[in-house]
């Protein structure tokens, strides 16, 4: 039968190469006759067994899915922008509808993790406040705390209970969740919710392409930039989702967590992953995404090959022509200038800096220093304003001060710590073991990220809260052996 497959898979693969070869002829374009000569391998060989394992692993999370699936989910619709808002605007109607929709979907999800503590279905109560959550839900106290001073009071309290109900749910599944197959559920999960959204972006890009690609202010850009049109999405934002899943994938492939590899589908997700990341042009993603696989070549004992082949890969590149196109799509048709200054990051960051000097204890109100206090006085008239500094190191300092981001620092250190010492740990099983080392190339990529963007108190913040969760896990592993397995209650 094997053989029989091989033979249809052959025919099919010539009949849509010799298809291809006639479409490709009105092109000049290499690079598009590249792209067509693929199109016959991906449908013969990789789009059939891809399909497989989709139904498959979709099978398989159906099974799995439980209550805190439902509550991940309503968190990460609650989070999504559908209508982009400027500061004058949320400051003249802070509850407009989709305000009022997102604030209903979070306190569902806080009533809902009430009544499972008040019921004794998930104590998670104590667990919010140790270990590598407690280290952020103390973040998210300080910036409570930081309601009676801030610049925007409303503003801050709602953000700050909006962060602790997050950090609710999943203190409330470290609780509940006692086995590595859950942890790997909580995972696949947001995993899938970020596939989604790229492929959001992409209906958009087909159906309103005008709106989802930039080509830059002065038009250089050396391929359009693609942005989400609904729900809106920023292009480092599609950019850091693509990394992250084609960074999942290829660990799957190349460290397989369970028996069943995937190939197939797990190279179609490379593929979506990283062509993805390439069109939003998301250069800290594409130096994240290149320094994690790096990682992953160390955990699977191909660094040095890893590092021969790039050095030969730069090599070719500085003495052909491709060196000058990497440059000027890495520039993204910015100046010198605008280089220098991280695309207006510096400056903001600079002001940013002043101002946390003024307050560097208490800093100016939680979720709130940054969007209400600096950024519009930076911000040039008529140019669309960020929604943050774009840096996990000055936000946190500007909004709550150096308590604040104190706190923030030792829950990254930690998770590193604790998924490493796994990873090396004996008292840990080979499968957990790998899944550590996955989590520590997705880490990667959002740590070299965090000067340059906020990943961990941004909300919802799915992938690294995802991670802080099963680092947590790992701790308990490291510090009490396995836990007892429990009886899922059938109510929940």
């Amino acid at each position: 039968m094997t053989k029989i497959r091989w033979v249809w898979e052959l025919m099919g693969f010539a009949l849509l190469s010799v298809i291809a070869l006639y479409a490709m002829a009105p092109f000049r374009s290499n690079l598009m006759i590249a792209l067509v000569f693929l199109v016959p391998f991906v449908l013969v060989f990789l789009i059939p067994s891809a399909t497989s394992a989709l139904v498959e692993n979709t099978a398989e999370l159906t099974k799995s899915f439980t209550w805190w699936h439902w509550l991940i989910l309503i968190s990460f619709v609650s989070g999504l922008t559908f209508r982009l808002r400027e500061v004058q605007e949320i400051q003249a109607n802070p509850l407009d509808a989709a305000a009022m929709i997102k604030l209903l979907l979070v306190a569902f999800i806080g009533v809902l993790l009430l009544a499972r503590l008040l019921g004794g279905k998930s104590p998670w109560l104590r667990a919010q406040f140790r270990g590598l959550v407690g280290l952020m839900m103390a973040f998210a106290i300080i910036s409570l705390v930081t309601t009676f001073w801030s610049v925007k009071p409303s503003w801050t309290l709602y953000k700050s209970i909006e962060y602790m109900v997050m950090l609710a749910l999943y203190a409330a599944i470290v609780v509940y969740a006692s086995r590595i197959e859950e942890y790997e559920s909580v995972l696949n999960w947001v995993y899938a919710l970020l596939s989604v959204l790229l492929v959001s972006a992409w209906i958009g890009a087909v159906i309103d392409p005008a709106d989802a690609f930039n080509f830059g202010s002065s038009g250089l850009f050396v391929i359009p930039q693609l942005n989400g049109v609904f729900p809106v999405l920023a292009a480092n934002g599609i950019g850091t989702m693509g990394a992250i899943l084609a960074l999942v994938a290829i660990s799957r492939l190349m460290m397989p967590v369970t028996g069943k590899v995937f190939g197939g589908w797990y190279l179609t997700l490379a593929g979506f992953g990283i062509i993805s990341m390439i069109l939003a042009d998301c250069r800290s993603a594409t130096f994240g995404f290149l320094v994690g696989f790096l990682v992953l070549l160390s955990f699977t004992r191909h660094l040095i090959a890893g590092i021969f082949v790039s050095l030969f890969g730069l090599a070719l590149a500085l003495f052909s022509g491709a060196g000058k196109s990497i440059l000027l799509y890495l520039a993204r048709g910015q100046h010198a200038k605008e280089l220098e200054g991280l695309s207006g990051r510096v400056e903001f960051w600079q002001f940013g800096w002043q101002k946390f000097l003024e307050r560097p204890l208490t800093g100016w109100g939680g979720f709130a220093g940054g969007r209400f206090l600096i950024l519009p006085q930076v911000t040039d008239p008529g140019q669309p304003m960020p929604s943050d500094l774009h840096s996990n190191i000055m936000e946190p300092l500007v909004d709550t001060g150096i308590f604040g981001l104190l706190f923030i620092l030792l829950a990254l250190v930690g998770v590193w710590w604790y998924l490493y010492r796994g990873y090396r740990s004996q008292k840990l099983n080979s499968r957990e073991a790998r899944f550590a080392a996955e989590c520590m190339v997705v880490l990667t990529l959002l740590t070299v990220r965090f000067t340059v963007s906020d990943f961990t108190t941004i909300y919802p913040g799915l992938p690294f809260l995802g991670i802080v969760c099963y680092a947590e896990y790992v701790r308990r592993r490291l510090k009490f052996g396995p836990a007892p397995e429990h009886v899922p209650d059938p109510s929940s």
